[in-house]
């Protein structure tokens, strides 16, 4: 609202519709900007410091929406603006402290070991790629790892299911995992605590 002579107030607020309802494009921009923090998070995989740019973005909404409210501003835009601004900032903070962590951890020491015989094929993953060999009567494999799965699938070959085949996870030097079976295939599986020690 201007006074007689088209002059702002003697306060500079910025004027505001009937009510005290919000006008002007601050308040919008508060509000994509609260909304591009709740959605930055899905993306991380593709573009990690998103997250960091949507907390930042939840941060700016924040401050634009209580700009608006001190000037007398109201209404439901403001409202949700707060609304997803807090959860867009809880939700990237999280994820932030989540990728530093698993980033930061310590490389654990990975053991897989597998018996049978003749001949059997065994299936295993590092933190690069998974392996499919071809292993004779036993076999021994080891890495550093930050992954939390460990797993390895032992696989008789053709005229090999009589034999007795195993497979053994050692994580941390620690046995975590042992299986048996002399009537086919044989997985040993293991979930590491989170967040790695």
């Amino acid at each position: 609202m201007t006074q007689a002579d088209g002059s702002l107030p003697a306060d500079g607020a910025a004027p505001t519709g009937a009510g005290g309802r919000v006008s002007g494009r601050t308040p919008l921009v508060a509000l994509w900007l609260a909304i591009a923090a709740v959605i930055a998070p899905v993306f991380y995989y593709e573009f990690f410091p998103l997250v960091g740019l949507g907390a930042v973005a939840a941060v700016v909404a924040l401050v634009l929406m209580f700009r608006a409210r001190s000037r007398g501003q109201r209404g439901a835009i403001l409202r949700w603006t707060a609304v997803l601004a807090v959860i867009g900032l809880v939700v990237d903070l999280v994820v932030v402290v989540i990728m530093v962590v698993l980033l930061t951890a310590r490389p654990v020491d990975v053991e897989v070991r597998a018996t049978g015989g003749p001949t059997f094929t065994v299936t295993y993953a590092d933190d690069f790629q998974t392996y499919t060999e071809e292993w004779q009567k036993d076999g021994v494999k080891w890495w550093n790892t930050t992954k939390k799965t460990v797993e390895i699938t032992v696989t008789p070959s053709p005229g090999g299911e009589g034999y007795l085949h195993s497979c053994q996870i050692r994580y941390g030097g620690a046995v975590v995992d042992q299986e048996s079976s002399d009537t086919g295939p044989v997985t040993c599986h293991y979930d590491a605590p989170w967040p790695l020690k």
